[in-house]
């Protein structure tokens, strides 16, 4: 987040109900309504010039668009702006490669997140791509192997 939008302050871990992750085109995150769900994340304060740059860094509003969403956090603000891929892409499922899910994961070490988010995503990976499980299996295991590490399984 640094690098992409400089002023931004990082402000604390929260939860996003009734939707879940998933691994859209690409390979890249995305959440999808989820009555059942809930999604992990964190939250940062950002000025307008560091929106314009993640909008930018997110391919808004080609890629992703965006909408206000309630969060749930300590001491939170009562919502938070969340991306979303673009309608057309929304349905459309793949497998994140390995460095991108080193940085999600990195990025959930930092706010001491369990991932248990980025598993689930995976499952529905597994569900959508059933010739590619032995592949999604093992990044399963890399998670499960980085939640053991990082003492949050």
């Amino acid at each position: 987040m640094e690098g992409r939008c400089p002023h931004s302050k990082p402000f604390s871990a929260g939860t996003l109900s009734g939707y879940s992750m998933v691994f859209g085109p690409g390979g890249y995150a995305d959440v999808r309504p989820d009555p059942n769900g809930v999604v992990q994340g964190a939250l940062f304060e950002i000025e307008d010039t560091d929106l314009r740059r993640l909008d930018f860094y997110e391919g808004y509003p080609r890629l992703y668009t965006r909408f206000i969403a309630p969060i749930a956090c300590d001491d939170c603000v009562p919502s938070a702006i969340i991306y979303r891929m673009v309608p057309d892409l929304a349905d459309q499922f793949s497998i994140p490669n390995i460095h991108y899910l080193q940085v999600m994961l990195n990025g959930y070490a930092n706010w001491g997140l369990s991932g248990d988010t980025i598993v689930d995503a995976l499952g529905v990976a597994k569900v959508a791509y059933p010739d590619q499980v032995v592949r999604i299996q093992e990044l399963i295991e890399m998670v499960h192997e980085w939640q053991r590490t990082a003492g949050v399984d």
